[in-house]
């Protein structure tokens, strides 16, 4: 007779592969830390994005679940929530999200559950659970490189609220604070003093975050803008050679000044790491102005790309490259 010993629930099984394999596809662009199992009693998954290699300072956490947990119909996903976990979530300064991992068609479904309930909480602790709803539509793939952007708004979102949240009570706490304090006018006025600079040095810290998450993503936007155009030449490079006198259009001349595309390239990118390595005053004005000469280069590369479009095709329509540059 075999001894009794203790079993894993199958659906046990699944929902750590799918913490699991979850975990593996975030750690591509993010710093992830799972919460114990012992410890888990509303979120799997502490996490922050990264810029590279960087910690950009946007977190937020994540709650599991497998495919074979929830009820699913032909356009969402139906997964019953505690309300008790719903507080949970929100005493955190992170939003958390909902994950469903679909092991076997290898991609997962997500949502921001606040974003369905944010009206009716007061109602809802009456309730010893609520229904979230995850539609089919908002899905990645297992292969991602990167965060869907839809998540990176929410987050920004919920830090501006967080900002808005703390501009309103500054004074309010600074007030009570120091009409609390026992003692002389002066112990009262240092009391006030104290309480304010605290409150900068915190302020100071969110705006700080803000900015540089802004200038990080304003570099973004106008570096996708230059791979788009300068892949697109470098794959006609037989009909641009005629222009660039033989050289490939990283090596030709003329498009920035004293230098070649691949030399400037290289500057911008380590005038970016150094930002994010620290965002002091000489760093960010040291980027803002190679910025501008990608922009500039930018704008020449795209008055040169519709030259050489409308010489090899003079029928088609390409005023669209240069849209941005009238």
């Amino acid at each position: 007779m075999e001894p009794q010993l203790p079993k894993v629930h199958e659906n046990t099984k699944k929902g750590n592969v799918a913490v699991a394999l979850l975990e593996s596809v975030l750690s591509r662009f993010s710093i992830v830390n799972t919460i114990p199992v012992e410890k888990d009693i509303g979120i799997d998954l502490h996490v922050e994005l990264l810029n590279g290699s960087t910690p950009n300072g946007l977190c937020f956490n994540g709650q599991c679940k497998g495919k074979d947990e929830v009820e699913i119909d032909e356009q969402t996903i139906i997964i019953p929530i505690k309300i008790s976990t719903i507080n949970y979530w929100l005493l955190h300064k992170e939003p958390t999200f909902l994950f469903v991992v679909d092991i076997d068609g290898l991609s997962v479904f997500w949502c921001y559950p606040y974003e369905q309930i944010s009206e009716r909480l007061g109602e809802l602790q009456q309730q010893k659970t609520v229904n979230i709803h995850v539609d089919k539509k908002s899905v990645f793939s297992l292969a991602i490189k990167e965060v869907p952007v839809e998540i990176v708004e929410v987050i920004r979102n919920y830090d501006y609220k967080l900002f808005e949240n703390l501009s309103h009570s500054v004074s309010h706490t600074v007030l009570e604070n120091a009409g609390k304090q026992q003692g002389t006018l002066k112990e009262k006025l240092m009391a006030f003093k104290d309480s304010a600079n605290r409150l900068k040095e915190n302020s100071s810290e969110i705006i700080n975050r803000q900015r540089d998450q802004f200038v990080l993503d304003e570099t973004k936007v106008v570096l996708e803008k230059f791979r788009f155009v300068f892949l697109w030449l470098d794959a006609e490079s037989t009909f641009v050679y005629p222009y660039t006198k033989g050289k490939s259009i990283s090596e030709a001349d003329g498009f920035i000044k004293d230098s070649t595309i691949k030399t400037f390239i290289t500057t911008v990118n380590e005038n970016i790491r150094q930002y994010e390595n620290g965002s002091n005053d000489e760093n960010f004005n040291a980027l803002i102005v190679k910025l501008e000469e990608l922009n500039k280069l930018n704008e020449n590369l795209a008055f040169f790309l519709r030259e050489v479009l409308y010489d090899m095709n003079p029928y088609a329509d390409f005023e669209f490259l240069v849209s941005d540059y009238k």
